[in-house]
């Protein structure tokens, strides 16, 4: 459980316009340092056309916003933290996201069903400041730390 310490340096850092993605023992999970991706996408071989879109999308945007390259693969790499989109995933009500740090090396974005994942993966870049305008126009921020 966390403290309401915790709680409030949350909500403060949220309010400053700082999202961070924290582990449970609160060490920070890292996307990008110095402009390089620390995190690599990973799909399930049997994933559809929907999250498969999403888990690109994810790719695209995080390499505008950052200057790395990420890359969407079926299983882990060796060094990089893992981005698990379309985990399997059971939610408590219709539309449910769900986006959480599973453990130090993982961050699964999900939800209820493949639109959901892509609900989910859309409702984090809009966390990290992506925002998008209009069909041939999104606004993407510079991040080259990015946690």
């Amino acid at each position: 459980m966390k403290s309401n310490a915790t709680k409030l340096m949350a909500v403060l850092a949220i309010m400053a316009g700082v999202p961070q993605i924290a582990s449970a023992d609160n060490a920070p999970f890292v996307i990008a340092e110095a402009g390089k991706a620390k995190a690599v996408i990973i799909l399930d071989k049997n994933a559809g056309r929907e999250t498969r879109y999403a888990a690109t999308e994810l790719a695209d945007f995080l390499g505008k916003m950052t200057g790395g390259r990420f890359v969407v693969t079926e299983n882990p790499v060796d060094g990089f933290n893992t981005i698990r989109v379309g985990s399997p995933y059971k939610p408590s009500k219709a539309d449910e996201l769900c986006i959480r740090v599973k453990d130090a090396k993982t961050l699964e974005i999900t939800g209820d069903g493949p639109l959901g994942t892509l609900y989910a993966v859309d409702d984090l870049l809009e966390t990290f400041g992506v925002v998008y305008c209009a069909p041939e126009f999104d606004s993407i921020p510079d991040r080259p730390e990015l946690e």
